[in-house]
């Protein structure tokens, strides 16, 4: 093999390590920054202190919570709770994307993590606001979300965050790549070495 085409192997493999560390860890920071939003809407009607109607049409399970019914006490409480905080509003929502609908796939209402914007750089959990402000109680159904994980305020990424990413994945990306391939080539180096070495022991004996 000739030393351009030695060094045209090397760029290619380093380049396609940069590449592959880049992707990773950008998708790896976004994902921890980042709020999964499958549809935003605005609130049109609050049925309880747990479910609600937006303006396309569709009724709004709030997942891994459970308010009082009509009949128990705090009913009005959750209700007048929730309205407060959600009605007339765009909300962004995190659907369920084990069932989506409730009731393990055959209900009619879509089961959600709901977020509302409380300022420039903040959303609220409107799941976790009412547990946290004692109208609801955690029930961990079978679905995607960890009700135990979750905060009540969570940060959005803005363009400087979402360009800092980029800089710090470029980085993380660059200095792997250099460190990975000096490794693997002197891992390379050794091995290549020790089996010259034995094909030479193997020719002598053979003599």
């Amino acid at each position: 093999m000739s030393v351009m085409a030695e060094n045209l192997k090397k760029i290619v493999v380093f380049c396609s390590l940069t590449i592959i560390i880049y992707v990773s860890t950008y998708l790896g920071f976004y994902k921890i920054f980042s709020l999964e939003f499958d549809a935003v809407d605005r609130v049109s009607y609050i049925v309880d202190g747990d479910t609600f109607d937006v303006a396309s049409g569709y009724r709004i399970r709030l997942a891994d919570v459970d308010c009082p019914e009509t009949y128990e006490y705090g009913y009005d409480q959750a209700k007048d709770f929730l309205r407060g905080l959600i009605y007339g509003k765009q909300v962004f929502m995190d659907t369920d994307d084990v069932y989506y609908y409730d009731y393990f796939g055959a209900g009619d209402r879509v089961v959600c993590v709901i977020y509302v914007e409380s300022n420039s750089t903040h959303f609220i959990n409107v799941n976790e606001a009412l547990v946290e402000y004692g109208h609801a109680v955690y029930k961990d159904f079978y679905n995607e979300f960890s009700p135990y994980t979750w905060t009540l305020f969570v940060s959005r990424i803005d363009r400087g965050q979402l360009q800092t990413i980029r800089v710090v994945s470029g980085a993380a990306a660059i200095i792997g790549s250099v460190v990975i391939y000096k490794v693997a080539s002197r891992i390379w180096r050794k091995l290549s070495a020790r089996f010259k070495g034995k094909g030479r022991t193997s020719k002598g004996e053979m003599k």
